[in-house]
C-alpha cells in the first residue's frame, strides 16, 4: 500500500505476553496509514498463536524458517513492510498510541534519513540536523537503544541489499542498529523525536523473565569483552566513511570514553544488580578496581592496534585520552560530575 507512512518492525522470540502487548498498543491507533510486521525467529512458545487472534489487515505476522539469531532477526525484520519509514520496536516494549498522529505529522516534513524517538517522561522541543557532519556527531556510535530507531525505508533498503545475514555477527555483533544508523546519518535530515511516544520495559518484567540476548558462552552484551569487540567493530567502520579526519578524531574521542565507561563501572554497577543479573542468568559478582585496571588498558591496547590498523588519524587530545584511561578511571566517580565540560569533544 502506496499510503503507510510508519511500518512498525517487531523482532520476535519467546515473549508471546509481551509480542502481544507491544502489538495491541501500536494497533490502538486507528489510523490506515500504518501497519505492523512482527518477523518471529522460530518461538518455542504461543507467540504465533496469540497474534493469530488478533482481527487486523494492519498486522503482518512472518515466521523464519528457523532461529537465525537475535542480531539476523533484528535485520530480517526491517525488510518488510510498505511504509515510508520502519520505525524498530522490541518485542517487550509498547507505544502510546494516540501519540502515533504527531510523530506522523513530525515524519511528512521533511524527507528524514534517520529519527530517533527518545524516553523521556517529558516532552522537549525536537531536534533536526540537517547536514551530515551534525548528524553524524549525534548518531556516531551512540549505542542508543533499538526501540526508537525510525528508519527511511527506500534509503535502507539501499543499506541491506548488500548485507548477507549470514555475516551478521561478525559484521555487527550485537547492534546491527548502530551501522545502519551511521550509514543513513550521513544522508542528512536526521532528527531527534523528542515526545514521549515508547514506553521501556519495567522493572517488573526484568523480575520476571530471561533474557534471550546472551550466546551459548553466556557472554553478555554489557561484558567488557563483548564491549571492546563492539568498539573494534566501530573503528573499522568508520576509517571506510567518508567523513573529515577530524569528525573521526571526535568520533573514536567519544566512543572510547563511552566504552571505557561501559567496561568499568557500567559493568561493575550492572554486575551488582541482582535484577539484571536474574534477567541475564548470571551470577551477581564484585567487580574490583584490579578488575576495572585491566579491562581498560584492554580497551587501551585495542583502541591503539585498531587505530594503526584502520590508518585512522586522531589528534593529540585523543592520544592523551586513550594514554591517560587508568587516570580516569581512577578519577571518574570525580570526572563524571564535570563530564559535560571535560568529555565534551
Amino acid at each position: 500500500m502506496d499510503n503507510i507512512v510508519i511500518t512498525f518492525c517487531v523482532p520476535s522470540y519467546n515473549r508471546a505476553e509481551k509480542t502481544l502487548m507491544t502489538v495491541e498498543s501500536i494497533l490502538k491507533c486507528p489510523r490506515d496509514d500504518i501497519e505492523v510486521v512482527v518477523t518471529d525467529n522460530c518461538s518455542p512458545d504461543d507467540t504465533i498463536e496469540k497474534l493469530g487472534s488478533i482481527s487486523d489487515p494492519r498486522l503482518h505476522i512472518r515466521v523464519n524458517r528457523e532461529n537465525i539469531g537475535a542480531p539476523a532477526n533484528f535485520l530480517e525484520s526491517l525488510k518488510f513492510g510498505s511504509g515510508k519509514y520502519k520505525f524498530v520496536i522490541l518485542s517487550r516494549e509498547t507505544i502510546i498510541s494516540d501519540k502515533i498522529p504527531d510523530l506522523i505529522a513530525f515524519l511528512n516534513k521533511k524527507n528524514f534519513s534517520l529519527v530517533y524517538c527518545g524516553e523521556d517522561d517529558q516532552d522537549r522541543e525536537n531536534e533536526i540536523f540537517v547536514s551530515k557532519s551534525d548528524a553524524i556527531k549525534h548518531f556516531g556510535y551512540r549505542d542508543l537503544h533499538p526501540t526508537g530507531y525510525i528508519f527511511n525505508n527506500k534509503m535502507l533498503m539501499d543499506i541491506l541489499k548488500d548485507v548477507d545475514l549470514k555475516e551478521c555477527s561478525s559484521k555487527y555483533r550485537n547492534f546491527p542498529h548502530e551501522f545502519l544508523a551511521v550509514e543513513l546519518a550521513l544522508k542528512g535530515n536526521a532528527a531527534f523525536y523528542n515526545k514521549r511516544i515508547r514506553v521501556r520495559v519495567d522493572e517488573k518484567y526484568m523480575k520476571e523473565s530471561k533474557s534471550a540476548f546472551s550466546d551459548s558462552e553466556r557472554k553478555v552484551w554489557f561484558f567488557p569483552e563483548e564491549q571492546i569487540a563492539q568498539f573494534k567493530l566501530y573503528l573499522a567502520h568508520l576509517s571506510r566513511l567518508d567523513i573529515s579526519n577530524k569528525m573521526k578524531s571526535k568520533i573514536v574521542g567519544r566512543c572510547y570514553l563511552s566504552k571505557l565507561v561501559c567496561s568499568t563501572y557500567s559493568y561493575k554497577s550492572r554486575m551488582a544488580d541482582k535484577i539484571i543479573c536474574n534477567h541475564y542468568n548470571i551470577a551477581e559478582k564484585n567487580i574490583t578496581r584490579s578488575e576495572m585496571f585491566y579491562y581498560s588498558s584492554k580497551l587501551k591496547e585495542t583502541a591503539k592496534e585498531e587505530i594503526r590498523k584502520n590508518n585512522i588519524p586522531i589528534n593529540v587530545l585523543i592520544k592523551a585520552e586513550i594514554a591517560l584511561s587508568k587516570p580516569i578511571v581512577l578519577l571518574y566517580p570525580l570526572l563524571s560530575k564535570v563530564k559535560h565540560c571535560i568529555f565534551k569533544h
